[in-house]
């Protein structure tokens, strides 16, 4: 036995866990650990040669990664960004791979939706048709969508090109809009490539109709997008944040929404999650915010189990002979 999924919490691998063993011709037995599992047995740790995770993979120190899994050749990783617990594993050379550009998928559809949907003032026509008094209401809402941007020629920005903000990119180019992307570590021939131009974030923010942020999470990015950036919107443009919460300055969002009511936020993602009770955030009323779902989920989810696994079968080649093992219960 060669290969464990590592997890936070032994019901968060049940997915992954059916995934791999459902292909048992060409794995080995699986077993789970987690964490506490792995300390309590350092004989089995010292056989594993692969380790398979998903999100919430658990922090090894250096000293953790050297004791228990001094065999460790690979790491797959189901889910998006390893670098929160990538560390100790670089260092000892062990590659981990990702299912990074499969999860940009369902995040870059779901930017797409809301693109759309916003040029067109789908959310704030939605809400005043609804708080309001029939035909007043349907008159009101109406005018309200009626005075955004629409989606023929409207200006679109990207904030952070890797992997998710180069498929947004990617979506919108059968629209008829305009793609501006502000990212200092991308060239601006990769950007131009791509049928977008490269400005710079101040450009941004002051002539995009819609904005969308695909910053990386790191400690350069937080609290990266300011007051000065916000207030500077148009009148009727729209950020969309599926990045992180705390690359966005909410006290200053919160401020540039309450003074133009015009502007709207689609927030995915907020520096808390969920936001504080009495977050003002909840009482600004062009602020809408979904629970963290642009991400992989349902079904979505085994595309990220796929990628992983096809990596695994291209760095370690199955065995000629397949029996089936059964696997251990999760």
């Amino acid at each position: 036995m060669t290969e464990a999924i590592l997890i936070d919490d032994r019901a968060n691998a049940k997915g992954f866990y059916d995934f791999l063993t459902g292909h048992a011709a060409a794995l080995p037995q699986i077993r789970v650990l987690e964490k506490e599992d792995a300390m309590a047995d350092p004989g089995f740790c010292a056989q594993v040669r692969f380790l398979f995770s998903c999100w919430n993979m658990p922090l090894l120190s250096d000293d953790d990664l050297a004791r228990l899994f001094p065999r460790l050749e690979a790491v797959f990783y189901a889910a998006g960004d390893p670098s929160y617990f990538a560390g100790p594993f670089t260092r000892r050379s062990i590659p981990i791979f990702t299912a990074k550009d499969e999860n940009a998928i369902p995040v870059a559809e779901f930017v797409l939706a809301q693109i759309l949907l916003a040029n067109k003032g789908y959310f704030l026509a939605e809400r005043e048709y609804r708080r309001g008094f029939w035909k007043f209401a349907f008159r009101s809402a109406r005018r309200l969508s009626q005075s955004m941007a629409g989606n023929y020629r409207s200006t679109v920005g990207i904030v952070g090109f890797g992997a998710i903000g180069s498929l947004v990119a990617k979506l919108l180019q059968p629209f008829d809009m305009h793609v501006l992307v502000h990212d200092p570590f991308v060239s601006d021939e990769d950007i131009k490539q791509a049928g977008a131009r490269a400005v710079g974030l101040q450009e941004l923010f002051a002539v995009c109709d819609v904005i969308t942020n695909h910053l990386p999470d790191t400690e350069r990015t937080s609290t990266l997008l300011t007051y000065p950036l916000f207030s500077s919107m148009k009148p009727h443009a729209t950020f969309i944040n599926t990045g992180r919460g705390r690359q966005v300055d909410e006290k200053a969002l919160v401020r540039a929404m309450r003074e133009e009511p015009s502007r709207l936020a689609l927030l995915d993602v907020t520096r808390h999650e969920p936001p504080r009770p009495m977050s003002a955030i909840f009482r600004t009323n062009n602020i809408l915010i979904s629970p963290h779902i642009a991400g992989s989920q349902a079904a979505e989810i085994e595309r990220l189990y796929e990628a992983v696994y096809n990596a695994y079968l291209t760095f370690r080649p199955p065995p000629t002979t397949n029996v089936s093992v059964p696997g251990e219960q999760v």
